[in-house]
């Protein structure tokens, strides 16, 4: 398999996913490469979002799709 992106990002997780978009943004080429079939996640620990991840989705206008009403 031959990927022809100027930036390749291993990993589609939250850490990932935003890298993406903030490339995208930039019109940067790139392209997510994740190992996992599935969105399924054995022991996850997440159970919230810090602080700094909450200004970061608010600078981009989305911080209301993920915080509780």
């Amino acid at each position: 398999m031959q990927l022809d992106h100027a930036v390749i990002i291993a990993g589609g997780g939250p850490t990932g996913l935003m890298l993406a978009g903030e490339l995208a943004l930039a019109n940067v080429d790139a392209a997510i490469v994740e190992r996992r079939a599935t969105q399924a996640v054995e022991g996850a620990r997440a159970r919230g979002l810090h602080s700094r991840t909450l200004e970061i989705l608010d600078m981009r206008g989305i911080v209301d799709r993920w915080r509780r009403t």
